[in-house]
């Protein structure tokens, strides 16, 4: 049976994060090697309007590519409406990518909106300033002996010979 953790998030940004937040998953498990991290929930308010916001990572999944260099894109938000002078941002309603991870404890994420949003023929996205967001994350840890015997005998340990 795999083990599924839940993690919620909910700041006030202030100006000093130059649009990156450090986001904590808590206490570190170290009986796995990796984990699968998915976002099941998330909302930003920003200043600015956009068509829609992603959120961006710093970690290096295992079942994830892109071309654009800016990390991992861990879901889409979606213009929803504005409230007073500020815009608010919720899921797309598609369902979020699940990324295979090593087992990090914290990352961390920015928000961005493509440049195509902006200007077609810059191929640059644009960091949007949050004011505050809410996320929830699911954390997935594989079953405990889900890594068979012969994968674990194939991977090669520190200081040992590779067998010839």
């Amino acid at each position: 049976m795999t083990t599924s953790q839940y993690v919620y998030i909910n700041r006030n940004v202030n100006n000093e994060s130059n649009g990156v937040y450090k986001i904590s998953l808590g206490e570190e498990i170290n009986r796995i090697p990796n984990k699968t991290i998915e976002i099941i929930s998330s909302s930003v308010e920003s200043v600015s309007e956009y068509p829609f916001i992603t959120i961006r990572a710093d970690l290096q999944p295992t079942n994830y590519f892109s071309d654009d260099g800016y990390g991992p894109c861990l879901g889409i938000l979606q213009n929803n409406n504005k409230a007073g002078a500020h815009w608010n941002y919720t899921e797309s309603g598609y369902e979020q990518p699940r990324y295979v991870i090593n087992n990090i404890n914290s990352f961390n994420i920015s928000y961005y909106a493509g440049a195509s949003q902006v200007d077609p023929d810059d191929p640059t996205i644009i960091p949007v300033e949050a004011i505050n967001f809410s996320i929830i994350f699911k954390i997935t840890y594989p079953e405990q002996g889900a890594i068979n015997k012969q994968y674990t005998n194939e991977i090669q340990s520190p200081g040992l010979r590779p067998y010839l």
